[in-house]
């Protein structure tokens, strides 16, 4: 049993100053996190704006006609605003 505790006392104690060594030799050669690569160009056929709760409020797209569409939507989902295939109404409507 003596000899139990022995081997345990050991191995805990290699695992503690191996951790201390292998943190001691790493602490200098951390590199800086990279910047967020920001493309100058996004291409898509279309895009969704969402709230925090993910209701969709914007979409930007081309219709299956080609026409190009905008629509702006308020909290509860109804169109406040729309251009493209439907008459732009102002959002005073």
């Amino acid at each position: 049993m003596a000899r139990s505790r022995f081997s345990l006392l050991v191995t805990v104690a290699l695992a503690l100053v191996s951790g201390i060594i292998g943190g001691a030799a790493a602490q200098g050669r951390r590199e800086p996190p990279n910047p967020q690569v920001v493309p100058d160009v996004v291409r898509a056929k279309h895009f969704e704006l969402i709230d925090d709760i993910g209701n969709k409020r914007a979409t930007i797209g081309i219709d299956r006609d080609g026409t190009t569409q905008i629509v702006l939507y308020d909290a509860k989902g109804i169109v406040m605003w729309a251009a493209g295939r439907v008459q732009v109404r102002p959002a005073s409507e």
